[in-house]
């Protein structure tokens, strides 16, 4: 029987980024071995987000679109949890692309116990680079450059996998915290 996995992705009045990246999903190569479902949680949008997931063309994954009406990625995030099915959850922001083997990529170590989380690669676009950019404020935007492949110490979560048991010990994420809440950018 094939192991469910979610495929988590929060947004907020980015249509146009939202859809290159439901297009990029919809184009991963899905192993014998899982039983995808994508996860699209609406964080209140005022743009055209309700009409691009209208028109998303994902036919090799199901796609279900919740609203959370309450700004604040944390709110959105624990919503995508409580709504998927998935033994792990994976995390892909709105304007993250991947490659055809991500799913792959991102599950093996989890299912092989090797991780009970995964960082997923995050480049900074060529285009947004700037000549006063250091790797900090890259990393600030997302960037993994400066996480150590071999050791790292943190989690970018634009592209990230972890195991449901994680939430035994994080039971989600802290709404008071992050983009959208008091302490947060919006």
């Amino acid at each position: 029987m094939a192991i469910p996995v979610s495929i988590l992705i929060c947004t907020r009045n980015r249509a146009p980024q939202l859809r290159d990246t439901l297009q990029s999903v919809s184009q991963i190569s899905i192993p014998s071995h899982l039983a995808p479902e994508l996860i699209v949680v609406d964080n209140g949008s005022t743009d055209d987000t309700s009409e691009v997931l209208r028109a998303a063309s994902t036919e090799n994954l199901s796609l279900h679109r919740v609203v959370e009406p309450t700004p604040g990625v944390a709110r959105a995030r624990n919503t995508a949890i409580r709504n998927a099915e998935g033994e792990i959850l994976l995390w892909l922001d709105d304007d993250v692309r991947v490659p055809p083997n991500w799913l792959h990529c991102m599950t093996r170590p989890i299912l092989e116990s090797e991780a009970d989380a995964v960082a997923g690669t995050v480049e900074f676009p060529a285009r947004l680079e700037r000549a006063w950019m250091q790797p900090f404020h890259r990393t600030a935007l997302a960037s993994t450059e400066s996480i150590d492949p071999e050791n790292p110490r943190n989690i970018i979560s634009a592209n990230m996998a972890f195991d449901r048991a994680v939430l035994a010990d994080v039971p989600g994420f802290d709404p008071e915290l992050g983009p959208g809440s008091r302490v947060g950018a919006l």
